[in-house]
């Protein structure tokens, strides 16, 4: 029977330590669901390394004449991967 073990948690870490966020991510894991994280890049290092990816959504803010355009760019980035060790270097 298919069932759904997806858990949206949007900036639940926010008043978490490292640690607590690592523990947080650990139980879900543990309980076989998959997580969808929102958090600052502040929490990115204490959560990146028990996920498989991570995106990253910057904003484009270009002026057009008196108008301001944004645009949120979104790129997915796998652990293992460049990307995620420069991000992981940048945030450190």
């Amino acid at each position: 029977m298919p069932t759904l073990a997806l858990v949206p948690i949007d900036e639940a870490f926010s008043k978490l330590s490292g640690e607590r966020i690592a523990d947080c991510i650990e139980a879900l894991q543990q309980l076989d669901l998959q997580g969808v994280f929102s958090m600052s890049t502040g929490n990115i290092p204490y959560a990146f390394e028990k996920c498989d990816h991570l995106i990253v959504v910057s904003k484009e803010e270009r002026r057009i004449g008196r108008k301001l355009k944004v645009r949120n760019i979104a790129v997915s980035i796998a652990r293992e991967s460049e990307e995620a060790r420069e991000i992981m270097r940048e945030v450190a």
